[in-house]
């Protein structure tokens, strides 16, 4: 055999040593390095989309402070009667517009918006509520009679639509009794206030279910900042979609389930102005004075909050168009073209 025979056999031969062992580690850590390839890959394509372009984040941020600039424009000349009031956008969470937002105020029959959510988070629609001489007692009259039965459904839409306390005390009492089964009494107030710390209200705290006050001048039946409530109204709304749907009726038939027809008016006389809106609720005491929140729908998927605490009894209603209005404008001052910097 020749020299470079002998060469060409060390070289090529499969079946030398050296070649085996090669053959055996590459399959041995074949896996590993698949694994670290696509290790690799995932570093690259993580470092792409958490590196964005400072460009895009200024554009981003430019866009904010616009939105600023022109609420503040429109909003700040705003002559209300409301001690505090905020524009919320739902869809984004964003504050368009506050005034005195974290201001601790009383809610009056705002209220009913964390009764009637712990209500329809403890009871089924179809359960049913008998009216009993208890609910009766308190201040207001809507209309309803002792021993007189409703499901919980109805009872409740009745209840925000006229802000109704012997409803709201109704169904507080069938909570109440639901949830006090095996000995143990639960008070539904205290519900409504472990509901508010659960969504971090921080300004909110509750003395009763209707809100009413409890001593005329001095203390109120609830309190809660303007932000709080408008995080408790906007809660309500994702997850009980259909608890404010009979709120927007200027006049609604309710039945209950004994066939009495219960014919009533709203509370809130401001519908027919506010285009779009899909939910209200109306609240009114002597130390309250005047609050109302409502939400409504700007466009396609654009649903925002107003609300206003500390107003007048007619004000409340005249100040939500005001922010309403207002409202419009800013947003259409976002969709009307801009000046463009030449680049000569």
């Amino acid at each position: 055999m020749s020299m470079n025979e002998s060469y060409s056999r060390l070289v090529y031969d499969k079946d030398t040593p050296s070649t085996r062992e090669g053959a055996s580690w590459f399959k041995e850590n074949i896996v590993a390095m698949l694994l670290l390839i696509l290790l690799l890959g995932v570093i690259v394509i993580l470092s792409f989309f958490s590196n964005r372009p400072k460009e895009e984040l200024a554009i981003i941020e430019r866009v904010k402070e616009e939105k600023t600039h022109i609420a503040e424009r429109l909003f700040s000349s705003l002559s209300l009667e409301a001690k505090a009031y905020m524009v919320y956008d739902m869809s984004t969470g964003d504050i368009v517009y506050a005034q005195n937002k974290n201001a601790q105020l009383p809610l009056a029959s705002l209220s009913k918006i964390m009764t009637a959510v712990v209500v329809s988070e403890n009871l089924l629609e179809d359960d049913v509520v008998t009216i009993n001489p208890r609910d009766l007692l308190i201040e207001g009259d809507n209309g309803l009679l002792e021993g007189e039965s409703w499901t919980v459904k109805s009872l409740s839409d009745f209840t925000l639509t006229v802000s109704s306390n012997d409803g709201a005390s109704a169904l507080a009492s069938a909570v109440e009794a639901w949830r006090s089964v095996g000995g143990k009494d639960i008070r539904f107030v205290d519900l409504m206030n472990n509901k508010a710390k659960e969504l971090y209200l921080k300004q909110t705290y509750f003395l009763n279910t209707s809100g009413l006050d409890i001593e005329e001048s001095t203390q109120s039946g609830s309190y809660g900042s303007i932000e709080d409530i408008t995080k408790l109204f906007a809660y309500a709304l994702k997850n009980h979609p259909t608890l404010f749907q009979t709120t927007t009726d200027e006049e609604i038939n309710f039945i209950s389930k004994d066939n009495i027809t219960h014919i009533v008016q709203n509370t809130n006389q401001s519908i027919r102005d506010i285009v779009g809106i899909f939910a209200s609720k109306t609240g009114y005491t002597d130390l309250a004075g005047g609050n109302l929140v409502i939400a409504f729908d700007a466009g396609l998927m654009q649903p925002y909050i107003i609300s206003v605490l500390g107003s007048s009894k007619e004000g409340r209603f005249t100040d939500v168009q005001k922010l309403y209005e207002t409202t419009r404008r800013f947003l259409e001052a976002q969709n009307e073209p801009r000046e463009v910097a030449s680049s000569q």
